[in-house]
């Protein structure tokens, strides 16, 4: 059986979806249902999954043809759209709000 692909975006980048995402792609689960592809930027999702204490690997795709759907390593389209100097979490942004997808 093909499983499908599905892109999920990672939300706006000063909440708690960064988090969530580590705890949600920790679970083979989604692996097993589909082929995910996680679409924003992968230094502040990388910072939500170390602030969630959790050890999830990223890895940067410029196309979904790179993906390798493995699990334990999320398979990031990196949009390089943050700047995590300028990201305060917790606070409404115009950069996070066009980051959130």
């Amino acid at each position: 059986m093909n499983k499908p692909i599905i892109g999920i975006t990672m939300g706006d980048p000063a909440g708690i979806g960064t988090e969530i995402i580590g705890k949600a792609f920790s679970d083979k689960m989604i692996y097993e249902i589909c082929n995910p592809v996680l679409i924003g930027d992968r230094a502040a999702i990388d910072d939500g999954i170390k602030i969630a204490g959790n050890t999830i690997k990223t890895r940067s795709i410029e196309n979904v043809s790179d993906a390798n759907f493995e699990f334990g390593i999320i398979d990031v389209l990196d949009l390089k759209n943050v700047d995590m100097k300028e990201l305060k979490y917790g606070k409404v942004s115009a950069m996070c709000g066009k980051a959130s997808g």
